[in-house]
């Protein structure tokens, strides 16, 4: 994990399997709705099942979902950079990490300024 320890560039780089579940989710989910005729679903066993039969009777709500998974990660992409003032990091490039790593991975960064409690000087 890279991890800068000062306060005006702290930042924390997201667990690698955190990175793995969300491109393959996003990547799947990408796949099932614009191009669902590709996917084995023989292949995955009870949910290929499933996705199967949200890909024939609820199109529109997978669009929909897509919609907001990608709406949410773009909101928490700019929530960081509240959150990185209210914590002092004033670090241009350091807060350009968090917007972008937050941007792909979501809460899985986010998580890690969230709880990231500055020293306070006195």
């Amino acid at each position: 994990m890279t991890r800068s320890k000062t306060g005006r560039d702290y930042f924390v780089r997201t667990n690698a399997a955190a990175m793995v579940f969300v491109v393959l989710g996003l990547g799947f989910f990408t796949i099932t709705v614009f191009k669902p005729e590709i996917i084995p679903y023989g292949s995955l066993g009870p949910f290929g099942n499933f996705v199967k039969n949200l890909v024939d009777n609820y199109p529109q709500a997978l669009y929909k979902g897509y919609i907001l998974a990608l709406a949410l990660h773009v909101g928490e992409g700019f929530l960081t950079q509240s959150i990185c003032s209210s914590k002092g990091i004033t670090d241009g490039t350091t807060r350009l990490k968090w917007f972008m790593q937050t941007l792909f991975f979501g809460i899985f960064s986010l998580y890690h300024l969230l709880v990231y409690n500055p020293k306070k000087t006195k």
